[in-house]
């Protein structure tokens, strides 16, 4: 997963996968990237939020600090969150239209 604005700022890169200890970070003490683990991997509503929480807002704190940011997701079901469920009062979500 990843992100980029109109400015070229680039979100770090985010990694989904099926296990808690992947064995392509074994030999690194650290884990170089965010990453999260899923049964099946597949990127749902649960994977969107730890993204937001975890990875996106973090980033716009530290580049941009709490200011107001607009997020154009796609209309992908998993996308489609609560504003009870967001990270800030400032994060707001503009759905594409579909097709």
């Amino acid at each position: 997963m990843g992100c980029t604005n109109a400015a070229g700022e680039k979100v770090t890169l985010a990694m989904v996968g099926k296990y808690k200890k992947a064995n392509c970070f074994s030999l690194c003490k650290k884990i170089p990237i965010p990453y999260t683990n899923k049964k099946n991997t597949w990127f749902d509503k649960t994977v969107f939020k730890w993204w937001i929480r975890e990875v996106f807002w973090p980033h716009h704190l530290k580049e941009k600090g709490d200011v107001p940011c607009i997020l154009l997701p796609d209309n992908f079901s998993a996308h489609k969150i609560k504003d009870s469920e967001k990270s800030s009062k400032n994060l707001h979500f503009l759905m594409l239209p579909p097709n």
